[in-house]
């Protein structure tokens, strides 16, 4: 698993490559029965997670990926647009204490312990990867995120 993080993060980028999926799952209670929880572990910190089977915030909630640079190291900055701001705060305010993964292209790849209300559709999220490779992630989220609209524009059209 670690290896195809590391090739999602690495990897050279080609018109033609999909697009990442990205998906935020909120922490059930391990105790729930495997149909309404699966168990997701982080790639370097082995901490496991037992989460909801349905994501609660995808791509599509998603309008800007940035990286960030905070008091203890970098962090991508997921900017959501008013639906997933919505359902975050929501989210930030009953689920006060547990956790929300982030799973890229089904992968876990970090987390953030809901501690506050997130009012502002903003979410910082640490990445369990080496501080030189958190820019490149966040620049193929973001042009990923690019390729997720001009899709749904296509669709659309």
């Amino acid at each position: 698993m670690l290896l195809a993080l590391v090739t999602l993060v690495t990897g050279c980028e080609k018109k033609n490559e999909p697009a990442h999926t990205m998906r935020f799952y909120t922490e059930s209670s391990a105790s729930l029965p495997t149909r309404w929880a699966k168990s997701v572990q982080m790639p370097e910190s082995d901490l496991v997670f037992s989460v909801f089977p349905q994501p609660i915030l995808f791509e599509g909630d998603v309008t800007d990926v940035a990286l960030a640079e905070v008091d203890i190291g970098y962090c991508l900055l997921f900017q959501f647009n008013d639906k997933g701001a919505k359902t975050l705060n929501k989210l930030s305010v009953s689920e006060r204490g547990k956790n929300l993964i982030l799973l890229v292209d089904g992968h876990p790849i970090g987390f953030r312990r809901m501690d506050q209300s997130l009012e502002d559709g903003r979410l910082y999220l640490f990445v369990e990867l080496d501080d030189d490779k958190i820019p490149m992630l966040a620049n193929e989220l973001k042009d990923s995120l690019a390729k997720h609209k001009k899709r749904s524009y296509k669709i659309g059209s």
